[in-house]
């Protein structure tokens, strides 16, 4: 396992007072959205700690464009977050959502980015109870034709993050809300259906 240890760049200086939704956030996917995902973060709520999960080449580059505070190649760095955003595909997030009670003790937000596809659906049935899944789904992030940097806050600004609400389950109207102050936080716009809605074709709640 690879661990890399807390940047000097993650000493922010104060943006605001507003607390962060969630304080400890995973990021399992270190790609153009799940970076994105992470400079809004540390720009938006710079108390927030922005755990990295992914290879060696993309936790470094990840560092490099300072986009997460800490990071390593194994879901371990996961144990004391409160969210967990997956941004890879169905089939990713469908492999990490089976590991991820060996690794997750706590009660934690854990929401996709790829949508609310059947087989995403049915791996997160199988979560304890301490994990509430949310599925989102948010447009792919286009490759930028230069590195980020912190300063790039704004590359979700308008974006639309889709939150799939399953009426009756325990803990998930309040985590679809935590989740949609979350995406407005970081300049997205929440866009909240019901679990039996097409995620392609959202109706606003």
């Amino acid at each position: 396992m690879k661990s890399i240890p807390l940047t000097p760049s993650s000493q922010h200086s104060p943006r605001g007072s507003t607390p962060p939704v969630f304080e400890r956030i995973g990021i399992v996917g270190l790609g153009p959205s799940g970076a994105a995902i992470g400079l809004a973060i540390r720009h938006a709520w710079p108390s927030a700690l922005v755990i990295g999960v992914d290879g060696n080449d993309a936790l470094d580059r990840a560092m490099r464009w300072h986009a997460v505070d800490v990071g390593g190649d194994d879901l371990v760095m996961l144990r004391e977050a409160d969210l967990i955003v997956l941004t890879g595909s169905a089939e990713q997030s469908i492999e990490v959502l089976t590991a991820l009670q060996e690794y997750v003790p706590g009660a934690a937000v854990v929401t996709t980015t790829c949508g609310d596809a059947p087989g995403v659906i049915e791996a997160a049935r199988a979560l304890p109870p301490q994990l509430t899944f949310v599925a989102s789904g948010l447009a792919a992030m286009e490759h930028a034709s230069r590195e980020p940097s912190s300063g790039d806050a704004g590359w979700l600004a308008g974006r639309v993050w889709r939150l799939v609400s399953a009426p009756g389950e325990t803990g998930g109207a309040a985590a679809v809300e935590r989740l949609r102050a979350f995406a407005t936080g970081l300049g997205a716009e929440p866009c909240v259906v019901t679990a039996t809605a097409e995620l392609g074709s959202p109706s606003n709640r």
